[in-house]
């Protein structure tokens, strides 16, 4: 990276199955995001302790924890990264208070990256 040049956005991608994370990986790097992936909410958890994300990705069917549980977990650690929950149903409103946003399945890979650069957009100065 060249002086002046800003690094992409580095996300932080959690879901159990191999596949989904697989597709995720490459749709958002090809996206122009910087991936991390993991295959849980607690390896999700253990990752954002040790480093810095701008945004966290969570699938909402995960186990042990599912994308709520994580989100919980997530949002316990100081200066926690915007969370985006990707759902097979809609969200309730409890379940909408621990995300910044969520996208329903099926979707495109330009409606996630659109998300994600909404989200962003709209994160709170630290």
């Amino acid at each position: 990276m060249s002086a002046g040049e800003v690094a992409p956005p580095h996300l932080l991608v959690a879901d159990d199955e191999q596949q989904t994370l697989e597709l995720l990986e490459l749709s958002l790097q090809l996206s122009g995001f910087q991936v991390t992936t993991v295959g849980s909410g607690m390896a999700a958890l253990a990752c954002a302790q040790r480093q810095r994300f701008d945004l966290i990705l969570l699938g909402a069917q995960m186990s042990p924890w599912d994308g709520l549980e994580t989100a919980r977990q997530l949002r316990t650690l100081p200066a926690a990264p915007p969370i985006v929950l990707l759902s097979a149903a809609p969200l309730d409103e409890a379940a909408r208070a621990l995300v910044a946003a969520s996208l329903e399945k099926p979707f495109r890979p330009s409606q996630l990256a659109a998300v994600i650069r909404d989200t962003l957009a709209h994160r709170p100065e630290a």
